[in-house]
């Protein structure tokens, strides 16, 4: 795609994206009305910003980063699930978490995932025809099977509703995914 942002490095390099922490914070204000759901806030979940397609170009910049290390890792045919220009998808919701900022006043972002709403033509009974869909999610490997995911689950489950997860799955994320009936139209 033309314009998009392509990490540094080689093929094999995780060179994750830095973003300053006042970025972070104010990323809410795009979202505000959903930053707590029912009780359960995004930030207390360890989510750290949201990111939408009027979001500074620094955010955009680094879910897409994450987007194309998920598209590497996975083989993804489609290609990277993610660009930072995306204008016409204005509904969809991606999020970032990061280290806690362990560099003074930035921090470094460990995972992203993105929600895009869908409208389905054969979902079984029982499950609704349009709503979010979890499209992606990838973390860095050393912050794999920490929690991150499990922790912010009742975040999205409050913001989405029951989560439909699109794959292509890690074993790993498959596994998350079926504990948590989020496997596309799994009862």
């Amino acid at each position: 795609m033309a314009g998009m942002f392509i990490p540094p490095g080689d093929h094999y390099d995780v060179i994750p994206p830095r973003v300053p922490e006042p970025e972070l914070e104010a990323s809410w204000v795009m979202d505000r009305e959903k930053e707590t759901i029912r009780g359960t806030s995004a930030k207390a979940s360890g989510v750290s910003a949201v990111v939408t397609p009027a979001s500074p170009k620094i955010l955009r910049e680094s879910v897409e980063c994450i987007a194309y290390y998920f598209e590497r890792e996975l083989e993804c045919t489609v290609g990277v699930p993610y660009c930072s220009l995306e204008k016409a998808d204005d509904q969809h919701r991606a999020y970032l978490w990061t280290d806690g900022g362990s560099l003074p006043g930035e921090a470094i972002v460990i995972g992203a995932c993105c929600f895009r709403w869908r409208q389905w033509t054969d979902a079984p009974a029982g499950f609704d025809l349009a709503g979010y869909a979890l499209q992606w999610i990838w973390f860095h490997p050393y912050e794999r099977r920490k929690g991150h995911l499990e922790r912010a689950w009742p975040y999205f489950e409050g913001r989405f509703g029951r989560v439909i997860a699109e794959g292509p799955f890690s074993p790993a994320m498959e596994a998350f995914l079926r504990k948590h009936r989020a496997f596309p139209f799994e009862t």
